[in-house]
């Protein structure tokens, strides 16, 4: 059975029961669309109860489960049993058991489970939702990593157990407080505080993922890059690399597009001192440095023009700091 119901849920269902059709006139609030296989109202209680197969519409949220009931007076609908909750954005809840508001905005989900975009995906004893923008979660696990296919129990690449992990929908938030972060189920970091963006953000001034290394030059480094959306068409990156032996090497990436063409720079810069061809110090400490860029324009479908710069302070610059193992470096112009 399936009837679009203008504004009161339960008188509109009680009316289908009786075969009664209601036209709905216009500037009509937006109605609930359900379908179950068997429904019961309890008039005086104010009570539908849809059972089997229940599947519930309204304003863009899809409710299934295989039981739904919607208490007019407390405009509240329970619903247990296979629940799933798809939002307007694609986002998908799984539940034993959830009470929402009428309108599916605003409520309480136990054992929830959600599917976000690109394979990310929450876990939690239970949740609330507030104003149908904020999912705040309770002893919730997130990864975006692929479960193993012969072992879907084991424990992913890396996840972030918290003791609260809030996601807010409108701002594309992911917020947790007393986090740790876990590698193949080994806790290996704790922070009281993270936040990243969620899988629906493209692009976001902020902090991408350090590289940690050591070399026999340089001994250990890191490297902690920093990313700045500048414009639609426009962004740059700075990333320092500490070095427990050569100090700190400043390197950086700046890219754009334009109207008819791309065009990237990058480089670095340090403070040390040159190397012979045998790796030794030569005792003189100075400015070392190296660009690299490309460029291509096409302002029709004839002609193209564009660049390629390549250039370092000396000879040993790039090899020894593992930028590059080039022995000839190129720079041109063409047409």
């Amino acid at each position: 059975m399936a009837r679009r119901l203008p504004a009161s849920l339960a008188l509109c269902l009680a009316l289908a029961l009786a075969a009664a059709a209601l036209a709905q006139d216009d500037g009509a609030p937006a109605g609930v669309v359900m379908q179950a296989d068997s429904l019961t109202y309890a008039e005086v209680h104010g009570v539908v109860t849809a059972r089997g197969n229940v599947e519930m519409g309204y304003e863009g949220r899809i409710l299934q489960a295989d039981t739904v009931s919607y208490n007019e007076p407390a405009d509240l609908v329970i619903a247990s049993g296979n629940v799933i909750l798809v939002e307007p954005t694609g986002e998908v809840m799984f539940a034993e058991y959830a009470e929402l508001t009428g309108d599916m905005r605003e409520g309480a989900i136990e054992s929830i489970r959600v599917l976000l975009q690109q394979n990310a995906r929450f876990a939690a004893n239970g949740a609330r939702r507030y104003e149908g923008r904020i999912t705040q979660m309770s002893k919730a696990v997130y990864s975006s990593c692929d479960l193993c296919p012969d072992d879907p129990d084991a424990a992913p690449l890396w996840q972030v157990k918290a003791r609260e992990v809030t996601h807010d929908q409108q701002a594309h938030d992911i917020i947790y407080r007393d986090a740790t972060l876990e590698v193949y189920g080994v806790p290996v970091a704790y922070t009281p505080y993270f936040r990243h963006a969620d899988p629906t953000v493209e692009r976001r001034s902020g902090f991408l993922t350090p590289i940690l290394g050591s070399t026999s030059t340089l001994g250990l480094t890191s490297e902690v890059p920093y990313y700045f959306v500048l414009a639609p068409n426009r962004d740059a990156t700075f990333a320092p690399i500490f070095t427990t032996d050569e100090g700190v090497v400043l390197t950086g990436q700046y890219r754009a597009r334009t109207t008819t063409g791309i065009y990237d720079l990058n480089g670095s810069i340090t403070h040390s001192d040159p190397r012979d061809p045998l790796g030794g110090e030569t005792g003189d400490k100075k400015l070392r440095y190296h660009i690299k860029g490309d460029g291509l324009w096409r302002p029709d479908d004839t002609w193209q023009y564009g660049f390629n710069v390549y250039r370092a302070s000396d000879d040993n610059y790039l090899g020894y700091y593992d930028f590059d193992r080039a022995d000839t470096l190129t720079s041109d112009l063409f047409l």
